[in-house]
């Protein structure tokens, strides 16, 4: 066996049985230039990252649910429910109908049929003459796809972005997140303040109409269920709770028929704008490559660590 050369025995990490973490300071050392390259070009990248970014800021709008167990529908109908002996389960909560309804499709489809809504929320994308969005390029790599899937016996569809899904498409970025004092923040990013704050209040007063004359045509229907009852014979106790009931369905009538907040009350006429973008993360862009190019810079040292104890094993 050849003799063991000293410069090259001190290049070595693991020599021994254990790991000397003054040789791995050493060889770390003796490598940096690796470090500093990948250091580097993370720095670059994360700055080629950030400058082909498009920055978003947030569109908030605040409210306050209105209290439910307060209305006098409600209380109405239950005292009805108990009298005739129908059982019926806790109430949703206007703002879990408020929350669930505003990105649905029932609202998409009100909002569609809003064309100056919609032609302002596509921009370019607007064909005037169709009163529709244009249909977009199928790309290189869907038409490559297509190809596959007829190859392979696949059906490929066809499709077309109606007005009601290009909304709904927007009414899905819409999120919500519990503020103090049981308020509520409706917020959606974007990169186009103008068009989320627009968004945020077609979207906001077409839950709240719909809410309304939902109830009101409930409220209807229990008005005319509670004059059939009053045309029928019923005992003194009875017929006094019907007409207290139908005094308060009329009050609930003339409430979900005014412009009162019905489900939700906003603090203010127009949403408020993020002073600065939400995202991307700028920081967090730079300190994730940072480290990713650390551990890759550490996992190359190791390796040629590693290589250079297999030569000198042979040697």
């Amino acid at each position: 066996m050849s003799k063991q050369n000293p410069q090259e025995k001190d290049n070595l990490v693991f020599v021994k049985n254990y790991i000397s973490l003054y040789q791995i300071s050493i060889s770390v050392w003796k490598n940096k230039l690796i470090i500093i390259i990948l250091i580097i070009f993370s720095v670059i990248y994360s700055s080629y990252v950030l400058r082909n970014s498009t920055f978003e800021f947030e569109v908030k709008l605040d409210v306050i649910p209105l209290n439910e167990g307060s209305s006098m529908g409600n209380s109405s109908i239950q005292a009805l429910n108990q009298i005739l002996g129908i059982e019926k389960g806790g109430t949703q909560s206007q703002l879990g109908l408020y929350r669930s309804l505003i990105n649905s499709h029932s609202i998409a489809n009100i909002l569609s049929n809003d064309i100056e809504f919609v032609k302002n929320l596509a921009g370019d994308s607007w064909d005037n003459k169709s009163k529709s969005i244009k249909p977009s390029k199928i790309g290189f790599t869907a038409k490559i796809k297509n190809t596959i899937k007829r190859v392979l016996g696949v059906p490929v569809f066809k499709q077309n972005l109606s007005n009601q899904k290009f909304v709904l498409s927007h009414l899905r970025k819409i999120q919500f997140r519990p503020a103090a004092a049981g308020m509520t923040e409706v917020y959606i990013q974007t990169d186009k303040t103008d068009r989320g704050a627009l968004i945020l209040l077609k979207a906001h007063h077409a839950t709240e109409n719909f809410l309304k004359n939902r109830q009101k045509m409930k409220t209807i229907k229990n008005i005319n269920f509670i004059d059939s009852k009053l045309a029928q014979p019923q005992k003194s106790e009875h017929k006094a709770s019907l007409i207290k009931m139908l005094s308060d369905q009329q009050k609930s009538l003339m409430i979900s028929s005014s412009d009162m907040p019905y489900a939700v009350e906003t603090f203010s006429e127009l949403p408020t704008v993020s002073e600065y973008p939400v995202a991307p993360n700028s920081k967090l862009i730079l300190i994730s490559n940072l480290l990713i190019s650390i551990a890759i810079s550490l996992f190359l040292i190791s390796l040629k660590e590693f290589l250079n104890l297999r030569k000198f094993k042979k040697n």
